[in-house]
């Protein structure tokens, strides 16, 4: 099958590339070290979308049957539990699904609830309205759920078009639901909003639709500030469909043509859509709280997370490791202790998914490159140095990781043994550490 033409002129990266990178022989899709020569968007070829949302579908509801078997489980190894749906839907009621229940139900009436973005609890709002407001956990998982079906489609999308195969769509899709900590995308988190709505915006963005490539990142910024890791990649892809990356466009006037009004006007739009999106919820805060940062305030008090740079962080993770401090109430990350496993969980995923970034760069897009860049170093900055595992909650903030997914599906593609070892035993995992969750473990 042929290799699917992106939104713009495709070229090959760059011959040396590395020969660990050469190792993994993967498709080298979108372009290289150079923008491509021309930048007006090439027409697709065509594939049975159709096909591939339904495939994509398909394994989305394989994933959710998955997640009701643990829930099974899960109360069936509890004490003092009737097995009903009422009791295995109780049981997803935790740690922040509670407070995303209490604003849903009451909207952001105490400051602590504004470290919680708006977009999530807004359209689950909208479904416990229909439903009843006794069921705010029903609807924040529905909206959670539905959100997941999304992004599966998107990823899918993605995935063949940059690819040129609806099985690759597939593939990816089958890696992402089999990340250990995916149950959070069928939880009443915000995980499953943020990444459906990334993952379109790039979409668009590939696509060379600008419009709605913008109001996507403004609706991702409404879900969570992380949202900032989309204004990089936004700008690259638009620059560079724009040409103005080429030396060519800055030797002998050309420069004057394509940086009109219009290409400038919708640059701005697009590297602007995530920061006017957070400048909105913080003016909201301004008028209700009287204090527009003030989900910024509640992060590093209530929720002890502190920005900083992230060799901060790398320090603190190796002075924990080699000095366990003490956690409140006395709890230490000392080896075999609970937090020590949890501490080593998240350090391992980071690791993962920072190595497999250097080594897939040269053969996934800029932009992409670019998001993951973004998510790990953010992942780093914002952390909870009061506490033994420093990056906390690493684990569920890279599920939204979705380009690793992608590449890692092309990996296992041509490697049956790494699809097992990966992919199928990725659902194990999965199933354990959502028993564990359900069970009220912190595992985020």
């Amino acid at each position: 099958m042929r290799p699917l033409s992106t939104s713009t002129q495709v070229i090959a990266p760059d011959a040396a590339a590395p020969a660990l990178a050469e190792t993994l022989r993967l498709p080298r899709v979108g372009q290289g070290s150079e923008p491509p020569v021309d930048p007006v968007p090439a027409p697709p070829l065509p594939l049975p979308w159709t096909a591939i949302a339904w495939q994509a579908a398909g394994v989305w509801a394989a994933s959710r049957v998955v997640l009701a078997i643990a829930t099974f489980f899960a109360i069936t190894l509890g004490k003092n539990q009737k097995i009903s749906l009422h009791a295995m839907l109780g049981l997803w009621q935790q740690w922040d699904a509670g407070r995303y229940v209490t604003i849903i139900q009451a909207g952001y009436n105490q400051p602590d609830n504004t470290a919680f973005f708006p977009l999530f609890p807004l359209l689950a709002s909208g479904v416990a309205h229909i439903i009843g407001l006794s069921h705010a956990l029903l609807a924040g998982m529905i909206v959670a759920n539905l959100a997941a079906l999304v992004a599966f489609i998107g990823i899918a999308l993605l995935a063949a078009r940059e690819f040129g195969g609806a099985d690759d769509g597939y593939r990816a899709v089958r890696a992402l639901a089999g990340y250990p900590l995916a149950f959070f995308l069928a939880a009443a988190y915000t995980e499953s909003v943020f990444l459906a709505t990334a993952v379109f915006a790039l979409y668009f963005a590939r696509r060379g639709n600008w419009i709605r490539a913008a109001l996507l990142a403004f609706l991702t910024g409404l879900s969570r500030p992380t949202a900032l890791i989309l204004v990089l990649p936004l700008l690259w892809e638009f620059g560079r469909q724009q040409g103005w990356w080429r030396r060519e466009t800055y030797r002998n006037g050309g420069w004057k043509q394509d940086f009109g009004m219009i290409p400038i006007a919708q640059g701005l739009l697009v590297a602007a859509a995530v920061p006017l999106a957070i400048a909105s919820y913080a003016t909201y805060l301004f008028f209700t709280f009287g204090d527009p940062l003030i989900f910024q305030k509640v992060q590093a008090i209530t929720w002890e997370r502190q920005t900083a740079p992230p060799w901060v962080a790398l320090y603190n993770i190796a002075d924990q490791l080699i000095h366990p401090h003490l956690l409140v109430k006395g709890v230490a990350s000392v080896p075999g202790s609970y937090w020590r496993g949890l501490q080593l969980i998240d350090i391992g995923f980071l690791a993962l998914f920072v190595v497999l970034t250097v080594l897939m760069a040269r053969r996934m897009p800029l932009a992409y490159t670019l998001y993951m860049v973004g998510l790990c170093l953010l992942t780093l900055m914002v952390g909870v140095p009061g506490r033994p595992d420093v990056i906390q909650s690493t684990g569920r903030f890279l599920v939204v990781a979705f380009p690793i997914f992608m590449m890692v599906s092309q990996w296992a593609k041509m490697r049956p043994w790494l699809n097992t070892l990966l992919i199928d035993g990725g659902y194990v995992l999965l199933g354990l550490f959502t028993v564990l969750w359900l069970f009220g473990n912190f595992i985020e």
